[in-house]
């Protein structure tokens, strides 16, 4: 089982604005970009499911950092033994590269890989990124398969319900609780809450999420460099967020 060290997730960028939680299990590809995560609380449990998005004029610096990421992998592989798998998890790009050193992270990955016997998993977090180091297969060689899950937005500012769409399918019911996030890598910020535009879509997205009842189930974050909000607290469509 992926159980993250909550602590280390709450206090990273990843999670930091959502209900905070007393652990995460890591479940892996959703389909569609998005991955998915079981949050525990007390006796509860929630899925959660995360799209990461940057937009399209942006992303030439997202494909320059995956270059280099597989290529630091790739380097790595060199003095590690087992065949392992890596998940990208969390990421600020403009922030978080500033005091990036690949030689360091590379070092901490290898570490890191030594420590593992097969099935087992490790979060590795250096500066803004957070991803999930697991090793698949004892080898007498060493390789690393990286998986990143993010999506480069053509769109997306002229309709961001778009992004929430392929969450709330991931989600499936709607008149049961669970929780998405989009996690905008953008120095310019996909939702832009005085876009008035912007603003009708989203409601009349939130408006057909609701349940039965008629009540909103599905908590929609959005997280960017202006910080963390519940879509539908933030829209007046409910009264605070889940804690």
């Amino acid at each position: 089982m992926n159980r993250l060290n909550i602590q280390e997730l709450q206090n990273s960028s990843f999670l930091s604005g959502l209900p905070r939680w007393d652990w995460v299990n890591y479940q892996g590809d959703a389909g569609l970009k998005i991955q998915s995560f079981l949050a525990v609380q007390g006796q509860e449990q929630f899925q959660l499911f995360v799209a990461t998005v940057i937009r399209k004029e942006e992303g030439f610096l997202w494909k320059s950092f995956l270059e280099l990421l597989e290529r630091t992998l790739k380097a790595c592989s060199a003095g590690i033994r087992g065949f392992f798998g890596f998940d990208l998890l969390g990421l600020q790009i403009y922030e978080g590269l500033q005091n990036f050193q690949w030689g360091n992270f590379q070092q901490l990955v290898a570490n890191h890989a030594r420590k593992l016997q097969v099935g087992e998993a490790l979060p590795i977090a250096y500066t803004s990124l957070l991803g999930l180091l697991t090793k698949r297969v004892d080898e007498t060689w060493g390789k690393i398969e990286c998986r990143t899950f993010v999506e480069v937005c053509s769109e997306a500012p002229q309709k961001p319900d778009l992004l929430l769409r392929k969450l709330a399918k991931a989600g499936g019911d709607k008149s049961k609780t669970f929780f998405a996030l989009v996690l905008d890598l953008s120095q310019t910020p996909i939702f832009n809450f005085e876009d008035e535009i912007q603003k009708e879509r989203l409601v009349r997205f939130l408006e057909k999420q609701k349940g039965p009842s008629g009540d909103l189930r599905p908590y929609f974050y959005v997280k960017d460099r202006n910080g963390t909000v519940e879509l539908g607290a933030r829209l007046g469509l409910r009264q605070g967020s889940h804690v």
